[in-house]
């Protein structure tokens, strides 16, 4: 698939050009939302083929894009009307839980695990999941599938979440607080993963991303501050790394204070 490819562009780019020692790969997060640039003279009907691409593929947010790409450059054209038919199809697919999701995931993870590759479940922790119960049942079911490390992040009014509440509050906040140092530092739990909650460090010593220690690639090898606090201000492929990560430490974390240690 094209996106898988630029994946693995933008992956082969950092690690030529930036003193990476770890390239963490993962799924888009609930945040993600594709930008497609409309190729230079392309027509109605190559951008409609593209979303006739991308669909096949599966790559249903991508053929989303494209074709809301194709609705604000033609609004009255013949190719309008199929493209609002494949973005009807791509929101159905994109809103319903498919099953085998669930199983995609979990094979995914053996599968790494028979190669020797660190696997780590990351979890958007939203206000309606955090509780105790679900929290260590999630933990079991990341050692069930031989992760080494579980990964929490909190919820941005991003993509799907745009306008939405879902800020954390102060009660939710405190659950994971405990368990995450339960988890870390109770030794009835030394067999259990590691948990790993930025927002814990965040609050306390500041952010570490931002360009600071880490940094954002998505599919579309476009650099952000972090999954959760997109903000466009480059691309791995096509422009200067050094200058986008400056660019990234200027302008900073939007919900919290960057790390004075940098």
């Amino acid at each position: 698939m094209r996106a898988f490819a630029t994946v693995v562009s933008v992956t082969l780019t950092l690690a030529a050009t930036a003193p990476a020692r770890v390239v963490s790969l993962g799924g888009e997060p609930p945040a993600a939302s594709p930008e497609y640039d409309v190729p230079a003279g392309a027509t109605d009907e190559t951008v409609l083929a593209d979303v006739r691409d991308y669909f096949d593929e599966r790559s249903y947010a991508w053929a989303l894009a494209a074709a809301n790409a194709l609705a604000e450059r033609r609004p009255e054209s013949a190719a309008r009307a199929e493209g609002d038919y494949y973005r009807l199809r791509c929101l159905m697919q994109l809103s319903r839980f498919d099953e085998r999701s669930f199983y995609w995931a979990r094979e995914a993870a053996v599968n790494s695990r028979e190669v020797d590759l660190a696997v780590c479940l990351s979890l958007c922790a939203t206000r309606d999941f955090i509780t105790p119960e679900n929290l260590w049942k999630y933990v079991y079911l990341a050692k069930e599938w031989g992760a080494g490390f579980v990964r929490i992040l909190e919820p941005r009014k991003v993509g799907r979440f745009e306008g939405e509440g879902v800020e954390l509050e102060e009660e939710h906040v405190d659950v994971l607080t405990g368990f995450y140092q339960t988890v870390n530092a109770d030794p009835a739990c030394r067999e259990l993963p590691i948990v790993t909650y930025p927002g814990y460090g965040q609050r306390r010593v500041g952010c570490y991303g931002a360009g600071n220690r880490y940094l954002y690639v998505d599919s579309n090898g476009d650099l952000h501050a972090c999954p959760f606090c997109q903000r466009k201000v480059g691309n791995a492929l096509v422009d200067s790394l050094d200058e986008a990560v400056a660019k990234m430490k200027k302008i900073g974390c939007r919900k919290f204070e960057t790390n004075a240690w940098a």
